[in-house]
C-alpha cells in the first residue's frame, strides 16, 4: 500500500494538470472562435440591435432580389433561357462534376453552351469555367481537382490577422487568382454582353442571409464601365 500511495498521488496530480491544461486550451479556443464570429468593425451590422439587424437583412435581401430580377430580365425578357446548369456543393466531390462536364463534351450531341450557370460552394468554383465552356476551361478544372490539397485551400489554424477566423483562406484566394485570370474575366464579360448569365451563391455569416452574386454582370461592369450594365442579348453595347 505504501508503494501505491505515491503512484495514486502522482496520477491525481497528473489528472489535475491535464484538466487544467484542457480548461486552458478550451478557453483559448473559445476566445478564437468568438473573435472569428464577432462582427467586423466596418460591418453594416456593427452596433445594431437584433431587431435592427433583421430589418437591415430584409432590406438588403429585397435590394439584391430586385437587382437579380433586373439582370435576368435584361437577358431573357424576350425569350427564356434554354440551357441552365446548376452546380451543387460537395467539397472535393466537385471532381465528379468536373468529370461529368468533361464527358458531356464527348457525347454525341456535344455539350451545350449554357445560357445560365449558377453554383454554390465547390460548385461556385466550378461555375466560371463551366460557363466559359471551352476545352481549355475543362483542362483547368481537371488540373485543379486532380492536384488540389488541403494546403491549397486553407492555411494553419488560429489566424489572428483581420478578419479573424479559425483558418486562413489566403491559399484559396491565391488558387482562384491563379486560374481566374484577366483574360478569363474578359471572356466572362463578353458572354454577359451576349446575353448569358453567371451567378454564384454565398451565405452572409453575420445575418445568415443568402447572397446571389451576378458574376457576369460584375465582370461586364468592370471591363466596360461606360457601357450599359444591362446588356441585352445580341446587342453590342456602345462605349461613350
Amino acid at each position: 500500500m505504501g508503494m501505491l500511495l505515491p503512484l495514486v498521488v502522482t496520477m491525481k496530480q497528473s489528472t489535475q494538470t491535464g484538466a487544467s491544461l484542457f480548461r486552458a486550451c478550451s478557453g483559448i479556443l473559445a476566445i478564437v472562435l468568438i473573435a472569428g464570429c464577432s462582427t467586423r468593425p466596418n460591418s453594416r451590422f456593427a452596433g445594431l440591435s437584433p431587431q435592427q439587424s433583421r430589418a437591415l437583412t430584409q432590406h438588403l435581401a429585397l435590394q439584391r432580389d430586385q437587382e437579380l430580377q433586373a439582370d435576368l430580365r435584361s437577358a431573357f425578357a424576350n425569350h427564356p433561357p434554354k440551357n441552365v446548369l446548376i452546380l451543387s456543393g460537395g467539397d472535393a466531390n466537385g471532381a465528379f462534376g468536373c468529370g461529368i462536364l468533361s464527358g458531356w463534351r464527348n457525347a454525341p450531341a456535344g455539350r451545350p453552351k449554357f445560357d445560365v450557370v449558377t453554383g454554390v460552394s465547390t460548385g461556385a468554383l466550378i461555375a466560371t469555367f463551366a460557363f466559359l465552356g471551352e476545352e481549355q476551361d475543362d483542362a483547368t478544372l481537371r488540373e485543379v481537382y486532380t492536384t488540389i490539397r488541403d494546403k491549397d485551400v486553407f492555411g494553419c489554424p488560429f489566424n489572428f490577422s483581420p478578419p479573424n477566423s479559425v483558418f486562413d483562406t489566403a491559399p484559396l484566394k491565391r488558387l482562384i487568382a491563379k486560374h481566374v485570370t484577366p483574360q478569363a474575366f474578359r471572356r466572362v464579360a463578353t458572354a454577359h454582353r451576349e446575353g448569358r448569365r453567371l451567378y454564384v451563391t454565398t451565405v452572409e455569416l453575420e445575418s445568415g442571409g443568402v447572397y446571389i452574386w451576378p458574376l457576369s454582370k460584375i465582370a461586364f461592369d468592370a471591363i466596360y464601365p461606360t457601357s450599359s450594365s444591362t446588356a441585352h442579348p445580341g446587342r453590342r453595347s456602345q462605349r461613350s
